[in-house]
């Protein structure tokens, strides 16, 4: 069963077909979903200290406390995209009386950020 990391890019037919034979496992997906929120986190970081620096001079301490939060939020808006778009495809394969378990949509949803 060869599920190598770039397996799920190349060739994701045969990945998940592997992946489906096994236990579902959230480490990889949770991993990627932690690298996602960081991606973000840095991301936000230019955008905060432009914000901050168009901060009039008396507010200029705020910009730091604003950059911390935006950092913040957005990692932890890598996790929340990840267990709201799990439980959104859960809730829509319910509806149309899909199988399956939920630890198993969160686990692919987790290799579909890739």
């Amino acid at each position: 069963m060869d599920t190598g990391f770039l397996r799920v890019l190349i060739d994701p037919g045969h990945f998940f077909e592997a992946q489906m034979q096994g236990e579902p496992g959230l480490k990889v997906p949770a991993l990627i979903a932690i690298v996602v929120g960081l991606i973000a986190a840095v991301s936000t970081i230019p955008m905060a200290e432009i914000t901050a620096a168009m901060l009039p001079a008396d507010m200029q301490s705020l910009g730091v406390v604003m950059l911390v939060i935006s950092a913040v939020a957005a990692f932890i808006g890598g996790f929340l995209g990840w267990i709201i778009y799990s439980l959104v495809f859960y809730l829509v394969s319910m509806a149309f009386k899909g199988e399956g378990d939920l630890k198993r949509t969160v686990e692919f949803v987790g290799y579909g950020l890739l």
